[in-house]
């Protein structure tokens, strides 16, 4: 058999979602059977097969063309665990302007990507929904742990021109409403 004619959709899968795709490319008549080195195999010329555990599995083409000649083929894949990717540091809302914000990674060696990051900083600066992913590769099993974050304006508000009254008086402020609240104090903790 021509080897570069049988192929493997992947050679190293995540064990999250793998789905693999074997295909006698050789053109061959007859009958085509794929064992996967983990008790299971299917008949065709195109099959898929996703594996339950993590580990590394032969597989073997074989075939017997029209006249009863036979051959085979053997390779394997590798089924990566799932890394443990997810960081953390990261709070669901920044007003416009804060500090940068330091990002912990669970796994050390990956990059962080997104909206306002450098290296493992999130600098809050622009307005609105930001995505912060932090991509982690353990063999050839590329995992990618995304956040999201809002960044709100700074409220702009004003309470007038500076006023004294007298003892025993009293004066009402306001501002205008919107969807914010507020806290107001009079300086001696009340």
């Amino acid at each position: 058999l021509d080897s570069t004619l049988i192929f493997f959709s992947d050679t190293s899968m995540c064990l999250n979602q793998n789905d693999f795709t074997f295909q006698n490319r050789t053109g061959i008549p007859g009958t085509s059977l794929w064992t996967f080195g983990d008790g299971n195999s299917a008949n065709g010329d195109t099959v898929q097969h996703s594996y339950l555990n993590a580990g590394m599995y032969n597989v073997r083409f074989e075939i017997v063309d029209t006249a009863g000649c036979y051959d085979e083929f053997d390779d394997s894949v590798e089924v990566v665990p799932q890394p443990n990717n997810f960081f953390s540091g990261l709070s669901p809302y920044y007003c416009q302007g804060d500090p940068l914000v330091s990002l912990m990674p669970n796994l050390s060696g990956g990059q962080f990507e997104g909206d306002q990051v450098s290296a493992s900083n999130f600098n809050p600066v622009q307005l609105g929904l930001n995505r912060i992913s932090y991509i982690y590769q353990e063999g050839n099993c590329r995992d990618t742990s995304t956040q999201s974050v809002w960044v709100m304006p700074i409220p702009v508000f004003d309470l007038g021109v500076d006023t004294s009254i007298c003892t025993g008086t009293s004066l009402d402020l306001s501002i205008a409403q919107d969807s914010s609240t507020f806290l107001w104090s009079n300086s001696n903790g009340t």
